[in-house]
Order: structure tokens, then C-alpha cells, then sequence
């Protein structure tokens, strides 16, 4: 916002002239490995950003600025750089829950096609959130796993607090959360395997 008149009512928005990611995807989807990348890397600068008093306040507690909605549709591929859009649910909070978000994003919601193109879509989508998943590093990884196993498998705290090594198959890609079995997302995968191989650099005598 450029500039606001008429006691808030009017807005002056800065006019953004390029495509949409998703559009430049639609169009080289051999570029999606880029793209799933470059939104990792807009996701950890915005986090650098600590989020203005005015934001309202996610219950997590975090204090960077979040964007909450930051997927292919909402990046602008500017002549200067990509831009980021869209910011009616930006707050503050910690960068991990942004980062869960946008696993949702690019993964759950079903998008307006012809059904001929679904598969397709659905293809298109997994594998970009599996690029995103495996490029992102959250500052902390014990943290990372709890978003992750919240936002991908609406895991409870108790069952969060309960979960051990023997309820995870790394190799089958499965998880045992109370007592139900589920698959193991990508993003919940990379977070299992990063959560373990920093405890091993952090204590490389004590067994995982």
C-alpha cells in the first residue's frame, strides 16, 4: 500500500507488472523445482522481518512476520524480483506455522479444473510441496516436528508428548499417531529425518 486516503477508506496500491508463479509454472512446469525453491527462500526472508506491534498475534507465541497464505498464486515474478501479495492474513507468529501453512496449501485444498486435468493437477502439487518440504529449514527442529505433525496430521498435544520411534516407519513412510495409523507426509517425513540427525550431531553417544 502506497498510500491511503479519505480517512482509510481509499487505498493507493503500487502496480505490480509480471505473471504469477503459478502462471509461469502452468506454462515450464520444468521449472517447478526452481519455483518450489524461490518460495522456500521468499518464506525465510520474510521471516527475518520481525512482525510490527499492530499484527495481530497467532497463539504460538513466535514474533516474525508470517504471511499465512504464501503459495504460486500469491507471488508476483517481477521485472526486480519476485513480490509477495495478498497480505489479509498476515500476523505475527513463529516462522515454523508459516511454513506448515503453505505445506497445507500446496497440498489439501482442491483447485477449479476440468477433471481430465485433476491428475495432473494433483501430480503437479505433491511434487512441488515435497521440493518446498525438503529445501525449507526451520531454526529449530524439535519445534518444526510439532508444527508439522499438528498442521499435517491435526495431532493432538497428548499424542504429540506420547509419540515414539516405534510409532514412526521412516521407510514405509508411516505413523502410528493414538493409536491410528496414517501415511507420512513429505513434509512430516523431512522433519522426522532432520529432527534425528540433529540429535545425532548434538549427541552422537546417545541413541535416537
Amino acid at each position: 500500500v502506497a498510500e491511503v486516503r479519505v480517512g482509510g477508506t481509499e487505498l493507493i496500491m503500487e502496480r505490480v507488472d509480471g505473471p504469477m508463479m503459478a502462471d509461469v509454472i502452468a506454462r515450464q512446469p520444468w521449472k517447478l523445482p526452481q519455483y518450489a525453491s524461490m518460495l522456500a527462500d521468499l518464506q525465510d526472508q520474510l521471516h527475518e522481518i520481525p512482525a510490527p506491534d499492530w499484527l495481530p498475534r497467532l497463539p504460538d507465541g513466535g514474533d516474525r512476520l508470517v504471511h499465512l497464505d504464501l503459495h504460486p498464486l500469491n507471488v508476483m515474478l517481477a521485472a526486480r524480483g519476485p513480490v509477495v501479495i495478498d497480505w489479509t492474513n498476515a500476523a505475527a507468529g513463529e516462522a515454523l506455522t508459516d511454513a506448515a501453512m503453505t505445506y497445507v496449501l500446496l497440498t489439501c485444498p482442491r483447485m477449479e479444473a476440468a477433471p481430465v486435468v485433476q491428475p495432473f493437477i494433483r501430480l503437479v502439487r505433491s511434487y512441488m510441496a515435497g521440493v518446498f518440504a525438503r529445501r525449507y529449514r526451520g531454526p529449530a527442529f524439535d519445534a518444526r516436528l510439532v508444527v508439522a505433525l499438528v498442521a499435517v496430521h491435526a495431532a493432538r498435544a497428548t499424542a504429540v508428548r506420547e509419540l515414539t520411534l516405534d510409532d514412526v516407519d521412516l521407510a514405509g513412510r508411516r505413523i502410528t499417531l493414538a493409536g491410528h495409523p496414517q501415511r507420512l507426509g513429505e513434509f512430516v517425513h523431512g522433519a522426522l529425518i532432520g529432527w534425528l540427525q540433529e540429535r545425532q550431531r548434538i549427541w552422537p553417544r546417545t541413541p535416537n
